[in-house]
């Protein structure tokens, strides 16, 4: 079975990249730059049809940690991994309960990086 992975990241470059990655890597991958388009998405469809959610914390309108609240609202059991320019996985790991360094992925990670997280997310459901 494949694997379905949400990315929503305001910066179309590097949405590209890990879109590229991931499907290379053989996943099915949506992607959207709007994170209420996103979270739409995520709301029409089955709620266990993304296994993983790929999400950007520095976005306009509505940021990443307010994303994270409203998908987990839908689908608890969503695997969440943060992609961040910030220095702010500490912080993160303190306030949200179910995420772990191994759910933060620090700007510009390398393709090996995003390929064996995203790996180990999915295979610790």
């Amino acid at each position: 079975m494949k694997c379905n992975i949400l990315i929503v990241e305001d910066e179309p470059d590097l949405i590209y990249t890990y879109k590229v990655i991931l499907q290379e890597e053989g996943y099915n991958v949506d992607t959207f730059t709007d994170p209420y388009a996103a979270l739409r998405r995520f709301a029409e469809i089955d709620p266990s049809y993304y296994q993983l959610v790929l999400l950007d914390i520095r976005m306009p309108r509505l940021n990443g940690l307010q994303l994270y609240y409203r998908i987990k609202a839908i689908n608890h059991d969503v695997k969440i991994i943060f992609v961040t320019a910030l220095d702010a996985a500490d912080e993160l790991v303190s306030i949200l309960p179910d995420v772990t360094l191994d759910f933060i992925i620090k700007k510009p990670a390398d393709r090996a990086l995003v390929a064996n997280m995203v790996k180990r997310a999915i295979e610790s459901s």
